[in-house]
């Protein structure tokens, strides 16, 4: 896979043609050349997203260009295709500018009315956006996050992999597209590859830690949740969920503790601790607050106060993405 190191790269210029840089004329008319959009990517994450594995990859120029077609029939047809060693080059000519800026200002308008919380009339500007232009990342990610928020997971899924087909660097998006698999889609497998792909291309982001944690402790391994917990309240105290989320993994190891039931020896130092922690909450000493309950109280203050909507880790994203900031972030979502 390329991890941390792929690179994505869209540049606008003018066709590859012998007209290149030139004015073309015809019948006496004076002719713009098409402007032409690239995308290099890499083949190791279209076969992720197809759900494949780097086992699966062909050597076959052409097997991977009928891949590259069917990922991304979506976008401005014909497509011209180049493989390059482990990677695709695609070229495809740009929409006409009157059509780009009906699509930006529908665009827009879709993302007031998901600011507005009125997703239905968000989700059908954006579509009317894409239609006049199927290149514009920033309404194709917003119609994602518009589908997740309505719950409709099947189109919130097709959406996202198209999103991150475009532009596989994003680890937010993987985070998001994690989620879907570790809750609704129950797919635990295919959300952990997702996941550590976030944490790949982003090492430490608090958002990736928490949406692990939360996969660890539905599996039941209750140290590791706490261990990923405490790294993404490390890398972000402000972030809520992770306090909840520890709770809750303490609160599956007080359980053992009360059984006698203890993992692996690898587990003897954090059960240890969590057990002093423990202890100290059930002693009867009323100076001592139970860490569980601390926990647990400072999840619901930040969440009242609205703690959830800290800033996206794309922070220079120009759409409502910050707001949308908790979906799925597991085991608490907005109240």
């Amino acid at each position: 896979m390329g991890g941390g190191k792929t690179q994505r790269m869209i540049v606008t210029s003018h066709a590859k043609s012998p007209h290149r840089g030139c004015t073309l004329y015809h019948r006496g008319t004076k002719v713009a050349a098409p402007v032409m959009r690239h995308l290099r990517l890499k083949l190791s994450d279209l076969l992720d997203l197809a759900g494949q594995s780097p086992a699966d990859c062909t050597t076959d120029d052409a097997e991977v260009k009928a891949l590259v077609r069917r990922q991304f029939s979506f976008l401005p047809q014909p497509l011209a295709i180049t493989v390059e060693g482990d990677e695709v080059l695609i070229e495809f000519q740009e929409e006409p500018a009157t059509a780009q800026a009906e699509a930006l200002r529908l665009a827009q308008k879709g993302t007031k009315r998901a600011a507005e919380g009125d997703y239905a009339k968000a989700i059908e500007s954006l579509n009317r956006a894409l239609k006049l232009q199927p290149s514009l990342h920033s309404a194709r990610r917003d119609l994602a996050m518009a589908y997740v928020e309505l719950g409709d997971i099947e189109n919130a899924t097709h959406h996202l992999i198209e999103v991150l087909r475009l532009d596989p660097t994003d680890a937010w998006h993987w985070v998001v597209l994690g989620n879907l698999y570790v809750g609704p889609k129950n797919d635990l497998d295919t959300g952990e590859k997702f996941l550590r792909k976030a944490l790949a291309l982003k090492p430490g982001d608090a958002w990736a830690l928490n949406s692990l944690a939360t996969l660890c402790l539905k599996r039941g391994n209750n140290a590791e949740a706490l261990q990923h917990y405490q790294q993404a309240l490390a890398a972000n105290p402000q972030f809520a969920s992770p306090y909840l989320g520890e709770a809750q993994a303490l609160a599956a190891m007080q359980r053992l503790f009360q059984q006698g039931q203890l993992q692996d020896a690898r587990s003897q130092s954090v059960f240890a601790n969590a057990r002093q922690l423990y202890l100290k909450g059930t002693s009867g000493n009323s100076k001592t607050a139970s860490k569980l309950d601390q926990r647990v109280a400072r999840s619901r203050k930040m969440r009242q106060a609205g703690a959830w909507q800290v800033s996206s880790p794309s922070a220079a994203q120009d759409s409502l993405m910050s707001s949308f900031k908790p979906l799925m972030s597991q085991p608490s979502r907005r109240p």
